[in-house]
């Protein structure tokens, strides 16, 4: 049996102490608090079920909604059977806590950001760094993104009185901002509804707020979604590369060798930003890497995670479609429509063969 200590307790870093636990090791994990990431909070049907069937983890917040919409500014759009339920991170990252301390793996909400020189009188000789877009994961992984795979989000979550909608998420694409924004529907009143696109490319000036405002309006204007309440936004930075690869997985320092999962690494989706369950399956994948010894070998875990992550979350075409949806190419909504239009399928299909949770290569 070996210690692992494991830095941030969300997504990532939670199914690492799930998997590592389940082979017998013994997991602290240190996290600042319970708190709604902002981010979207969708991740599909059959993950919902696996977390419920094999780790008895049961969100009642989530909701499935009656269709996708995928469409433009204009309001072209197509329309598929949801695919993904919606629940707010809070109630995700609570009930995976919850059952983390269940199954026996030590907690610690700290209150507070920790230090990295709180960090270091923490760890152990191998930590698990699972804090994404942070100044501790920057300090442990000598991790230094470049401005052009990292986007900047700005979402609202939660309860809203004055709204009048459609029982459908939508997901708009607009090249204005090289990204693209949702609107995710919940239970009762409660809605999730954000834009994130691509910071480095936007004209000097230009604001967020106001953006989110405007992009509140085209909602109304053109898919009939209403909402008059003063939404209160808040920002998160994510980082979204094409090459996941040529950033650090690992480092060393004072002794202590920092490995990263989830968003610490650029993980999710180089399109949508969806990175639940490539986190998840990060924590897997780190977990099969341990020897026979008790160490991670750290080759064997960029190898499995690297093999899985192409064959799911990053495939070649996922790769393709963001670099055409991040460039600034004549009539690019005109041509992301009609990508989606006879596509849609397709990509659906192939997105539910391989699971973005799931084990497929080691």
């Amino acid at each position: 049996m070996t210690e692992f200590t494991i830095i941030g307790g969300n997504v990532a870093g939670l199914s690492a102490a799930f998997h590592l636990h389940e082979l017998g090791h013994e997991v602290h994990v240190y996290e600042r608090d319970i708190w709604n990431k902002p981010c979207g909070g969708g991740f599909t049907i059959d993950f919902h079920q696996y977390l419920q069937e094999k780790w008895h983890v049961y969100l009642e917040e989530a909701h499935q909604g009656r269709d996708v919409i995928v469409g433009l500014p204009s309001g072209k759009h197509v329309r598929l059977k949801s695919p993904f339920v919606v629940t707010t991170r809070k109630e995700l990252q609570k009930k995976l806590i919850q059952k983390a301390k269940e199954l026996g793996i030590e907690i610690t909400l700290t209150g507070k950001r920790l230090s990295f020189k709180e960090v270091i009188e923490l760890c152990t000789p191998q930590t698990i760094i699972a804090t994404g877009y942070s100044k501790i994961t920057f300090q442990a992984l000598n991790q230094k993104w470049n401005p052009r795979d990292v986007a900047h989000i700005v979402r609202f979550d939660g309860i809203v009185s004055n709204a009048k909608y459609p029982d459908d998420h939508i997901v708009i694409i607009d090249s204005k901002v090289l990204g693209y924004g949702w609107f995710f529907v919940g239970d009762g009143r409660h809605v999730n509804v954000g834009i994130g696109g691509e910071t480095k490319s936007l004209p000097r000036g230009f604001s967020w707020k106001q953006y989110f405002s405007e992009f509140l309006g085209m909602l109304e204007s053109k898919y009939e979604v209403y909402i008059h309440d003063d939404l209160e936004i808040k920002g998160w930075k994510l980082p979204l590369p094409y090459d996941k690869w040529k950033y650090s997985i690992s480092n060393v320092q004072n002794g202590i060798e920092f490995i990263g999962v989830g968003d610490a690494l650029g993980l999710a989706h180089p399109l949508l930003g969806a990175g639940i369950e490539p986190a998840w399956l990060s924590g897997k994948c780190l977990a099969i890497a341990v020897d026979t010894k008790g160490q991670i070998d750290v080759n064997k875990y960029q190898k499995i995670l690297r093999k899985n992550i192409e064959v799911t979350s990053c495939r070649k075409i996922d790769i393709i479609l963001a670099k055409l949806l991040r460039k600034p190419i004549p009539k690019k909504n005109a041509l992301t429509y009609y990508t989606l239009k006879f596509l849609k399928e397709k990509m659906l299909t192939e997105m539910l063969k391989k699971p973005w949770y799931m084990l497929h290569e080691t």
